[in-house]
């Protein structure tokens, strides 16, 4: 197990160069290209050859977002280590990887609006922005992947008997609670319209909590086999037990106050979406970081 963890860790740096070439191919493409749509100056027949090579990259950025999720999941699980810094890798890269499909629907919007004489500066926008997110994975995954597994078993890394999956579902539901929340915040500071904000909460919602599902799933199938009354020991309970109940503590205030800012204002505003949303990534933060706590107590 030892050597086919560490074959696939090289082969996700090796995926890594090639994906980092690639997005800096598509980086210095985009900024060639964006100013030339925007301002409809003639490609003589480049949009098309230069859209199927960024398809090109993009699937080979791809298949490395898949193969070090992968690496680390595989290393979270066979090698009991479960750092924070993997964990956010694993998250961020679950995104990004999402995102792909997000870029090239957006270069197709780009390519139909330039024949049509369309503007599409928000479709460049929300590209170079999927693109920041990328290279931010790829930066990660290459000093997550860079770190040997003999250094990760460190007092503070190593995680005993079978609390990896556990300590690595919640401190996922932490990160993914703060960066719903996060983009809630960013939400209301730009001060969006209520429709697009609608689209965007769902879109993102389903983006942030999609790590977070899948590391519990990964927990459920190792759990599969052991009776319910297993799953948990009865200091796992215990902290699980406590989390809940601080949770219920913090999260009752708060959406009161929602509810009477909300007859306070009057209804068709943005507290008429947002409260579900906060509320999903409010619980997370609260109750992950509560049993995150009580776990190392």
């Amino acid at each position: 197990m030892d050597k086919f963890l560490k074959n696939l860790r090289v082969t996700s740096i090796s995926l890594g160069v090639i994906a980092a070439s690639g997005l800096v191919y598509n980086l210095i493409l985009f900024a060639y290209l964006c100013p030339k749509v925007l301002h409809f100056e003639t490609l003589d027949g480049q949009l098309e050859i230069l859209g199927l090579l960024t398809g090109l990259s993009l699937a080979l950025i791809g298949i490395f977002h898949l193969v070090t999720v992968l690496t680390l999941l595989a290393q979270i699980i066979f090698q009991r280590s479960a750092g924070t810094l993997k964990i956010l890798t694993i998250v961020i890269g679950i995104i990004s990887g999402l995102l792909l499909l997000s870029d090239l629907s957006m270069l197709q919007d780009i390519g139909k609006q330039y024949v049509q004489g369309w503007d599409s500066a928000s479709e460049w926008t929300i590209l170079f922005i999927n693109h920041g997110l990328h290279v931010l994975f790829t930066i990660l995954a290459f000093v997550t992947l860079a770190t040997r597994s003999g250094r990760e078993n460190r007092p503070e890394e190593i995680v005993v008997k079978d609390d990896v999956l556990f300590i690595a579902a919640h401190t996922t539901g932490l990160l993914c609670g703060m960066i719903g929340l996060t983009a809630i915040l960013v939400a209301l500071v730009t001060r969006l319209r209520l429709s697009i904000f609608e689209i965007l909460s769902v879109t993102i919602g389903v983006l942030v909590l999609l790590p977070y599902l899948l590391i519990l799933s990964v927990w459920l199938f190792m759990k599969r086999k052991e009776k319910i009354t297993d799953w948990l020991d009865e200091k796992q309970f215990l902290d699980i037990s406590r989390a809940s109940l601080l949770t219920i503590l913090i999260i009752l205030p708060i959406m009161t106050l929602m509810g009477v800012l909300q007859r306070i204002i009057g209804f068709g505003n943005v507290l008429d979406f947002i409260w579900f949303p906060l509320f999903i990534f409010l619980s997370m933060v609260s109750f992950s970081s509560a049993t995150l706590y009580l776990s190392r107590r």
